[in-house]
């Protein structure tokens, strides 16, 4: 967030998206899969594609009706988190998502070591795509 938005957003916006992408992240339920650009196994790519279409958009009403601006950040936050994580290459694809039920589990770990090679390919998309939701915000 820091690349796409550090120069156009003050220190305060930009520290609310960061907030509302990490209280995004706390949900890893299988059902909220899709708001990670991932899936469960039950669920087509397409199925999970629409929900997190569906979940954009939703997030970008919620953003422009809201009452404040710390509020519309929020939303926009939570939509972006979703966005980053379609990039990496823990999650390219609509990958399936096992859920958190061991915090530890192999599985877990290799999913955390994927999210931490992300290189200039992925940086550059994720940037791009929080940029473009953020400007269709603005419109």
């Amino acid at each position: 967030m820091d690349r796409a938005f550090g120069d156009r957003l003050n220190p305060e916006e930009l520290e609310a998206l960061k907030y509302a992408s990490w209280y995004a992240d706390q949900d890893q339920s299988l059902e909220g899969s899709f708001k990670h650009g991932m899936r469960f196994r039950s669920q087509s790519v397409a199925e999970a594609q629409a929900a997190l279409r569906n979940y954009l958009c939703v997030q970008m009403r919620n953003a422009r009706n809201a009452a404040s601006r710390s509020d519309a950040l929020f939303f926009l936050g939570m939509a972006m988190h979703a966005l980053m994580d379609e990039t990496s290459p823990s999650h390219a694809g609509f990958q399936i998502w096992r859920g958190m039920k061991k915090r530890y589990s192999m599985h877990n770990l290799i999913h955390v070591l994927g999210d931490s090679q992300i290189g200039w390919y992925e940086s550059r998309a994720a940037v791009e795509a929080i940029r473009g939701y953020y400007e269709q915000y603005l419109k």
